[in-house]
């Protein structure tokens, strides 16, 4: 079964970020830790550190919300990205690495586009304790 785009939505802390044009969620990938010494038949490497790459958002320009998103600019929130009918959600801990207006074209709206930086830290382990002492 396919499902669509239209519906999907992003959020900082439960706040939806209103009238967004493009989401290019984070990937997920993990470090290779290369391990082949001189008695290897193969290359040989085990798994490092997973990391996210950036979350790049683009949205309608208007006063009110560039003044939003310059509050969340540099402040770690928990980024949940929604899909329509049931589809599921991403949700990761990061924040705003760079914001501004877009390339201004003739006959066209004005965008902001937003860089999402994941700092590192899972947002469904944060929500459940943190995994402590």
């Amino acid at each position: 079964m396919a499902y669509k785009s239209q519906g999907t939505t992003i959020s900082a802390d439960a706040d939806v970020i209103a009238r967004v044009i493009t989401i290019k969620p984070p990937q997920r990938k993990a470090d290779a830790i290369e391990t082949t010494t001189l008695d290897s038949e193969k290359e040989e490497r085990m798994p490092g550190l997973e990391d996210r790459d950036t979350c790049s958002v683009t949205i309608e320009y208007s006063p009110a919300k560039a003044t939003q998103i310059a509050a969340l600019f540099n402040v770690e929130k928990t980024y949940t990205i929604t899909f329509p009918n049931s589809g599921g959600s991403i949700a990761w801990k990061g924040f705003i690495s760079q914001e501004g207006v877009a390339e201004l074209k003739k006959n066209d709206r004005i965008t902001q586009e937003i860089t999402i930086t994941a700092s590192g830290t899972e947002a469904e382990e944060e929500e459940e304790g943190g995994g402590g002492a």
